[in-house]
């Protein structure tokens, strides 16, 4: 029989309770069993965990709400160990400083807890293919890496180990002139064409966004020490050995692509034009040191004027609102300087600032990508049916 789990723990937060406990060490382990009571007696399964996360968190919905809970192991016949001691907590009101820890440590663990074990790499969804890592959504988790080390969720010697890995993993990956693609095996490095045929190299999109969060952490993990000076230099070799030039297509080139295949070439043929998530790719492309695009690529390309660049802006919002890239309308009481219709997803928002400060950020057509990017979330955050006035506004 398994042993119950043992130092289980309870912590109350505004609306749910988080149980921690230790692992159960045995091969038999299937999954965790979740028990709650509301009175302290009528235990009632509630919910399973898989093996290797010590974690459960309880939704309750309403603060002022204790509840009472018991974890057991479970073989792969459901044949569960004792359960374990009691652990007891309160969900309460909090501060808008304990949402904000709240929030950002939960964030840090799914990165961290939930990484592949071989490369240190994000999954792309869990439970799924756990042989599937996700290019840029390892660029956030290397983020959290070092929001975890400044709020002390882990040591920077633990991050720098995390770090190490992830590196490593990236220099024997498949890479396409610089670019990796959009998912990739997390135990060969090998290219796994998720979206189809033509998705089987590289995303420079992807790419982007992997190596923001690169090039912040050498900056945050650049100490004397021997491990923290090699992270800076592999790093900097992975950053200098992308080719975005190459993602024109052509010299003449007016926009950057988003992919390119090596059987394939440009089938996918994608322009990137904005405003949307990956305003980071021209930015790192005028900015790279060895492969870098003419700076003018930013008003061609990103805010292109041409007709192929209005019409994809109106295809996919539906809207000639922002088809030439500025803005300028109200909606809700709100300017917009940059967006089309009435902004877009919050991801725009923030995908190309993980690693970047917009407050200093300007253009022809913005004072300030900082406000323009508050605005859009606050555009897309107000209920219709509280505003007096309903979509866009006269100026």
């Amino acid at each position: 029989m398994l042993p119950a789990p043992q130092n289980v723990q309870a912590i109350g937060y505004d609306r749910h309770i988080e149980l921690r406990w230790d692992p159960v060490d045995r091969a038999a382990l299937r999954r965790y069993m979740i028990y709650r009571a509301l009175d302290g007696k009528d235990f009632q399964p509630i919910g399973i965990q898989l093996p290797g996360t010590q974690r459960y968190s309880d939704f309750l919905g309403k603060a002022e709400v204790t509840a009472q809970y018991k974890v057991a192991a479970s073989d792969r016949d459901y044949r569960q160990s004792p359960l374990s001691n009691v652990a007891s907590a309160s969900t309460r009101e909090f501060t808008d400083d304990e949402l904000l820890t709240m929030l950002q440590e939960a964030c840090f663990h799914y990165y961290w807890e939930a990484a592949d074990p071989n490369s240190g790499m994000t999954r792309e969804n869990i439970p799924g293919d756990d042989r599937m890592v996700a290019t840029g959504a390892s660029g956030f988790g290397i983020s959290t890496l070092m929001v975890g080390v400044d709020r002390r969720f882990i040591t920077r010697e633990q991050a720098v180990e995390r770090l190490t890995k992830i590196v490593g993993f990236l220099e024997h990956a498949q890479r396409y002139h610089g670019a990796w693609s959009h998912y990739m095996d997390g135990g060969s490095g090998k290219t796994m064409p998720v979206f189809g045929t033509f998705d089987n190299g590289g995303d420079l999109v992807e790419t982007s966004f992997l190596m923001q969060g690169l090039l912040a952490a050498r900056q945050y993990f650049h100490g004397a020490n021997e491990k923290e000076q090699s992270l800076y230099r592999r790093i900097s070799q992975l950053w200098e050995t992308v080719e975005w030039d190459w993602y024109r297509q052509t010299p003449k080139s007016d926009v950057i692509y988003w992919h390119w295949s090596p059987q394939w070439a440009w089938q996918i043929h994608h322009p990137l034009i904005g405003f949307n998530e990956v305003m980071i790719t021209y930015l790192l492309a005028m900015a790279s040191p060895t492969h870098a695009v003419p700076a003018d690529l930013y008003y061609t390309g990103w805010a292109g004027q041409s007709q192929n660049a209005l019409n994809y802006r109106a295809g996919w919002s539906g809207s000639t609102d922002g088809d030439h890239y500025g803005n300028g309308h109200t909606y809700y009481g709100i300017k917009l300087d940059v967006g089309v219709g009435t902004g877009g997803p919050l991801f725009f928002t923030h995908y190309s600032y993980i690693g970047f400060d917009p407050h200093s950020l300007h253009d022809r057509y913005t004072s300030s990508y900082f406000d323009n990017n508050r605005n859009l979330a606050l555009i897309n955050r107000t209920p219709p049916d509280r505003c007096p006035a309903r979509g866009r506004q006269s100026e």
